[in-house]
């Protein structure tokens, strides 16, 4: 429970530098405030489980620690310089842990409360079902803990423990992704070339014309260029002209083929 309380506590102080880095940037201008609500929310919430499974390993645990433990124990809390709070006595007895661990459960009490608070605060989060039982399950989790452990007639002093020091053994990297060895399609390719195709250009919606001609009739129009074909010339009375075709138009389609990107050659031979 030691190790799992200081990988909640490095959770919780990722999210606490996601939401720093956030608001002291113009980043916030463009993120949604539900979303700063919801970091708000989980480094609170896992902020609240490091001080729960300390209090778990210290209360519930019966006879003597096992020398990890009491070399975890040793360097289980942040104390730095002008924060106001002291290293905890190394708890030797199963009164002097259950005393630090009761002081724990109470602060993963008060993390519960506030990250339920921040979720209730947010009408965006106050619709995520589930999130709200999440938080209230974990807080009565706690509730139910400390309300075993308590006893009516401790008078002594309430310690204030330092938070969780935050530590994990899981080492993350990240990679570039390898484009080379995963085959990757052009979601814009059938778009056809930017240079004409673009928005910058003001383009009609795209006419169909249907050309039938007999086995030795032309249909009276001329192409040029490539990537896209533009029309050339149109007859005077052939077909081209009698179903509206006009010199200039670009063809984008012949069938149910894609034309955009084909070279002279191949749209000639698809018209033939």
């Amino acid at each position: 429970c030691l190790e799992l309380s200081q990988e909640a506590a490095h959770v919780s102080d990722t999210y606490d530098e996601v939401l720093r880095t956030a608001v002291d940037t113009t980043v916030k201008e463009y993120m949604p405030c539900s979303w700063l609500s919801l970091l708000q929310v989980k480094r609170e919430h896992y902020r609240a489980l490091a001080d729960y499974y300390v209090a778990t390993g210290l209360a519930n645990h019966q006879g003597e620690l096992a020398e990890r433990s009491v070399e975890t124990l040793q360097f289980l809390h942040d104390v730095q310089e002008g924060n106001g709070t002291e290293l905890p006595v190394l708890p030797k007895t199963v009164e002097q842990r259950k005393r630090l661990g009761k002081a724990h459960l109470r602060e993963a009490l008060l993390m519960h409360e506030e990250a339920l608070r921040v979720n209730r605060m947010c009408p965006e989060l106050r619709k995520k079902d589930i999130l709200r039982q999440v938080l209230k399950q974990c807080h009565e989790r706690s509730l139910a803990l400390y309300e075993d452990i308590e006893e009516e007639d401790d008078f002594q002093e309430l310690l204030e423990p330092p938070p969780v020091l935050p530590s994990t053994k899981y080492q993350l990297s990240l990679s570039s992704p390898s484009f080379s060895s995963h085959p990757v399609s052009d979601l814009f390719h059938s778009l056809g070339p930017e240079s004409v195709f673009s928005a910058k250009h003001h383009w009609t919606h795209p006419r169909t014309v249907q050309l039938t001609k007999k086995e030795d009739e032309g249909f009276g129009l001329s192409v040029r260029g490539s990537a896209p074909v533009v029309v050339a010339m149109v007859e005077q009375g052939s077909l081209a002209e009698i179903a509206g075709v006009r010199e200039g138009d670009i063809l984008v389609g012949i069938g149910d083929r894609n034309v955009k990107w084909d070279t002279h050659h191949q749209v000639v031979v698809k018209i033939r």
